[in-house]
């Protein structure tokens, strides 16, 4: 008889309490327990999900991040696991998943660190105690699961041996693909519609997103702008749409359910996607998934899977001119909307599919 595998899984297993926003980090733990579970594992879940999508300070999660230690080291302790496989986000939750890969360490449990934000990077940069922290946890973890080449790079450069380093790209179900026959995503109307599919928040350059927008609006005006989503950026917005006369940028109050996404996204002639700091975005892959034309800045693994002037169109951060040109190309060259958007869907679904990924990690922790 084959021996029975147990796992321990420390993610977001469920939607925030406050506004019950499930995103991308809760699918991939959600969908990757599942998957092990179908295949034979017992997985033991300890539940990392934030309160509120909007930002919180990291103080105010203390506490249940010590709570969730304590359950940790008695999960590893009492069910022995084979592994333990744990996704982490950064500040606090860098340093609160970096100790339990510690621990796993010292109880003889294979940790495995999945790293999923944008942030930790700065995070690295502008502290040298965070940096010989991360040396530590990636020296104790068994392997580290990266979430594209380009982070690969980055952790190799902080000293991290290569051979604990794994590849593997975020997921989404392949229910969020398109059929291959469907045709590249348009608005019914005449106008131009760009969408924002993010959290509103200043670090999500959300107010790139809006001058860009304003400044292709005045060269071509029936440009639209169209925003999914919430943050505490919002009042703001609301504010600078106001100040601007900006009526043609409509806010949809909210986010998308699961259910609507693929409605909605496939209205929008493309997307545009300015975030400061970034993982893997799964809003600009779950756009890519629906055949959305991508105009997005090169921030964090967005290179890794878009090509400028092959599958989209790239810019520098910050650089709203460009950004409103990216605009105004696909707004006037519906060739190139069809083409970008073909490439990135075609190579999305050979490497973004949720079943690649649970592959890709079975081997992991085997």
């Amino acid at each position: 008889m084959s021996k029975v595998h147990s796992v321990v899984l420390v993610g977001a297993l469920r939607a925030s309490l406050s506004d019950h926003r499930s995103g991308g980090q809760t699918f991939a733990c959600t969908s990757l327990a599942k998957a092990l579970a179908a295949r034979g594992w017992v997985v033991h879940g300890i539940d990392s999900s934030i309160e509120s999508i909007r930002a919180r300070s990291g103080f105010h999660r203390l506490p249940a991040a010590c709570a969730r230690l304590v359950r940790f080291v008695w999960a590893c302790v009492v069910h022995r696991p084979d592994a333990a496989l744990v996704f982490s986000s950064s500040g606090l939750s860098f340093v609160e998943k970096g100790v339990m890969v510690v621990i796993a360490r010292l109880l003889g449990v294979r940790g495995i660190l999945m790293p999923r934000s944008g942030p930790l990077r700065e995070n690295l940069e502008s502290s040298r105690i965070m940096r010989l922290f991360a040396r530590m946890v990636f020296l104790c973890a068994y392997r580290v699961v990266c979430q594209s080449e380009g982070w690969r790079s980055y952790f190799l450069s902080l000293g991290s041996n290569e051979s604990k380093l794994e590849v593997v790209e975020n997921w989404i179900p392949g229910s969020s693909f398109a059929s291959s026959s469907a045709a590249v995503a348009k608005s019914e109307q005449e106008t131009f519609v760009v969408g924002f599919f993010s959290r509103v928040e200043i670090e999500k350059g959300i107010f790139d997103y809006l001058e860009a927008i304003r400044r292709a609006h005045i060269r071509e005006p029936h440009i639209r702008g169209l925003i999914y989503g919430d943050g505490s950026a919002m009042p703001a917005v609301e504010a600078w749409i106001r100040e601007n006369d900006m009526g043609g940028v409509i806010l949809c109050g909210g986010w998308l359910s699961a259910d609507m996404k693929f409605e909605r996204l496939r209205r929008l002639d493309a997307l545009l996607f300015a975030s400061h700091s970034e993982g893997f975005p799964n809003s600009v892959l779950e756009a890519v998934a629906m055949k959305v034309p991508i105009i997005s800045v090169r921030v964090g693994a967005v290179e890794d899977f878009l090509v400028h002037q092959e599958s989209s169109l790239l810019a520098t951060i910050g650089d709203v001119e460009d950004l409103a040109s990216h605009v105004l190309t696909l707004a006037t060259e519906e060739s190139f909307r069809i083409r970008y958007a073909c490439a990135a869907y075609e190579r999305a679904v050979r490497q973004n599919t949720e079943r690649c990924a649970v592959e890709r990690i079975a081997e992991v922790l085997s």
